[in-house]
């Protein structure tokens, strides 16, 4: 998996670009065709003159061969942000194995069925 870190707003540290890493590792077990997948992540400060709330914005997209999934996550602090798009991430793809499992069961179950009436 190729994975593409981008900043806008704050300095892009070789400390951040680790974490980031790292938490994406922790994603590629859930990742369909991983090999082939790319990873784009961007890290934001949505404003530079607000001192406190949630001023932090983490946003994965991923690309698959089956599609785009994607998340995003605002927080006071950029690794919780981080760790919250991770999560979300991680939702997504769980719910898309899921949606693509029942998929193939309907259509097997479908032509169980026609092959009993015959």
């Amino acid at each position: 998996m190729t994975t593409n870190i981008k900043s806008s707003g704050l300095e892009l540290t070789p400390a951040i670009r680790e974490y980031c890493i790292s938490k994406i590792s922790l994603l590629e077990h859930l990742i369909p065709n991983s090999a082939s997948a790319r990873m784009e992540v961007q890290l934001e400060k949505t404003s530079a003159h607000h001192q406190k709330g949630q001023v932090f914005r983490a946003e994965m997209n991923l690309v698959v061969l089956g599609g785009l999934r994607r998340a995003e996550a605002v927080a006071d602090d950029l690794h919780t942000a981080i760790d919250l798009c991770k999560n979300e991430m991680a939702r997504e793809l769980r719910s898309f194995k899921t949606r693509k499992e029942s998929l193939y069961m309907k259509g097997a179950r479908f032509i169980k069925s026609l092959l009993r009436r015959n």
